[in-house]
Formats: structure tokens, sequence, C-alpha cells
């Protein structure tokens, strides 16, 4: 039977383009990613990273951060957070609330479901300043 799924009825979206890149960068968009989850109450339970020793499969948060910050984030070309609905199974698609940096395409994103995170929010401004910073 077919799951019926709605990818985003009603989410803050933030884009920015032409990001800063390096492991610098990357480490910042992590930090400041996971503080703004941590903030609204969510921890990303799926991480996806490209780069050395990284596939770009999504894995479990402690995993990843375990191995990113021994690495000290050299080498990474792109970083995704993820936290997703209860029962949730494809993070694309069930996801609460979703952080993603690109080194390779100069962008970053946050969205979160209008739910968790209005749009005109206090919480959602803080996080798009912090990102403009990276």
């Amino acid at each position: 039977m077919p799951r019926e799924t709605v990818a985003a009825p009603d989410c803050a979206t933030l884009a920015l383009y032409g990001v800063a890149s390096g492991a610098e960068a990357a480490e910042r968009f992590y930090h400041s990613a996971l503080t703004w989850f941590r903030a609204c109450g969510h921890t990303p339970g799926r991480v996806s990273v490209y780069g050395p020793g990284f596939t770009g499969k999504w894995g479990g948060l402690s995993r990843a951060d375990g191995r990113l910050r021994r690495q000290g984030f050299q080498g990474d070309t792109a970083i995704a957070l993820v936290a997703m609905r209860p029962g949730g199974e494809i993070p694309l698609v069930d996801w609460l609330m979703t952080a993603e940096w690109s080194a390779k395409h100069d962008y970053a994103t946050i969205a979160a479901q209008g739910s968790i995170v209005p749009f005109a929010s206090d919480g959602f401004r803080r996080c798009a300043e912090d990102m403009v910073r990276v």
C-alpha cells in the first residue's frame, strides 16, 4: 500500500548562494546547524557527508560527529543534517528540519516545518544570521 506523504506543506526555508568553502566554513556551518536544531528541541538523527572517509550515504549523528571532529572537516565538500518525523524512513521526504552546505555548488540551505519553526520567528531569524556568517 503506498504511503501518502507531503514533502513540505508549510515550511520556512532559507537558501544562500556563494557561501564560503573549506574546512573552517564546513565546521562553522556544522556547528551553527547543530545549535539551531537543538535550540528548536530537535537533534538531527541522520547526517550525510561527502569528503575523505565519507560516502555521502545517510548515517547516524554520533558516528559522523566523531569522525568529523577527528578529521577537522578537512576535504569535506558537502554536509547535510536532518531531523525526521517520528516513524520517518526517507530523509528527503520525512523531515522536520534540514540543513545542507555544499562547497562544490557554493550554497547552504536551512528549512523547518512551519509547526516547528515559523518563518517569522526569532529562532529562524537567529539561525539565518548565523548561516550568513558562514
